[in-house]
C-alpha cells in the first residue's frame, strides 16, 4: 500500500494505531545517520509532517551527506526517489511522502508479524 499525500498516510496510521510506531521508526531512523528529529509530544499528525518537511528540507540545503546517508539508512529505492526538484520545498514535501511510505512498511510489516 502506497499513499500520495501525508495526510492520507497518517490518516491510515492512526486508524490502525500505527502512528506512534511511525513516529518513533522515522525518529530511529533519523537518529541512526546522527541527526535529531525532535518531535515534542504528544505527537500530532500534522505537526509531526510539517516537522518532518522542516528536516528534509535543511537535509537537502544544508547536509547533503547526512541526507543521502538516510535514504540509504531507510532502503529507499532510487526508483522510487525519481527526478529531483528544483523548488527544494517541494522537494522536501515529496520525500516526506516517500519517508513515511518506507517507514509505514516496516512499522506494518512488524505489527503483522507480531500478530
Amino acid at each position: 500500500m502506497q499513499f500520495d499525500t501525508t495526510e492520507e498516510l497518517l490518516q491510515y496510521a492512526q486508524s490502525k494505531q500505527l502512528f506512534e510506531p511511525l513516529v518513533e521508526q522515522v525518529i530511529k531512523d533519523f537518529g541512526l545517520v546522527g541527526v535529531a528529529l525532535n518531535i515534542p509530544e504528544p505527537w500530532k499528525a500534522k505537526a509531526f509532517s510539517e516537522r518532518l518537511t522542516e528536516k528534509l528540507y535543511l537535509l537537502i540545503m544544508e547536509q547533503h551527506r547526512e541526507y543521502v546517508n538516510l535514504l540509504y539508512r531507510m532502503d529507499i529505492p532510487e526508483k522510487e526517489l525519481g527526478p529531483y526538484k528544483s523548488d527544494t520545498v517541494e522537494e522536501a514535501k515529496r520525500m516526506t511522502v516517500i519517508v513515511l511510505n518506507r517507514a509505514l512498511r516496516k512499522v506494518r510489516f512488524r505489527a503483522e508479524e507480531g500478530n
